[in-house]
């Protein structure tokens, strides 16, 4: 009797674990804080696959299309620290849709567009002026990478009145316009916006 009451407890533990990652597989945000003030931290990393485009004018237009996510760093492991990355597609997944138009001043740039998460949840961002940065040639690699500061100007759906800052960066071989654009977001929401 007390080897099956211990089976049926192990069993119990995995169904668990398979309903908590089967549940969350649709989900963008990996965490939720609520704060003091009566808003909700939503913190969130998106790896948006992107292709960019430079039509007649100078600016050049980004579009990109993220699934969800999860990043698990883990210190202490037996041989250091483990970085693990997993991309959920799974059959009810609802991307989330990046369009952003880049204005070049050299190797800098401004940026500004939107963040299309499901449901009509959009998150507005802009870059802190010609805050973007490109590196040429970094340790003789043939490409470039860079990175850029956004800050958040609210939004529709859950991201109505939102503030915050997201952090983009991204890697690209020379003449190719696709690449990955990886953003890390910590965004303040009102706690109103979650309850709807």
């Amino acid at each position: 009797n007390i080897l099956i009451f211990t089976l049926k407890i192990e069993a119990m533990k995995y169904l668990f674990l398979f309903l908590v990652l089967v549940c969350n597989i649709g989900f963008v945000f990996t965490q939720v804080y609520n704060q003091p003030d009566g808003t909700v931290l939503l913190q969130f990393v998106l790896n948006f696959k992107t292709v960019a485009t430079y039509p007649p004018g100078g600016a050049a237009i980004n579009t990109g299309v993220a699934l969800s996510q999860q990043i698990n760093t883990t210190l202490g492991g037996k041989f250091g620290p483990e970085f693990s990355n997993f991309q959920y597609a799974g059959a009810h997944e609802y991307p989330a849709f990046l369009k952003t138009t880049v204005n070049f001043a050299g190797s800098s740039w401004s940026e500004s567009g939107t963040i299309d998460f499901e449901n009509g949840n959009v998150l507005n961002i802009e870059t802190f002026g010609n805050s973007g940065n490109t590196f040429n040639n970094p340790n003789g690699w043939d490409g470039n990478m860079g990175s850029a500061t956004f800050n958040v100007n609210g939004g529709q759906g859950v991201f109505s009145n939102a503030i915050g800052f997201l952090t983009s960066l991204f890697t690209t071989p020379y003449n190719q316009c696709t690449f990955g654009i990886r953003v890390f977001g910590n965004v303040w929401v009102p706690q109103s916006n979650i309850n709807n």
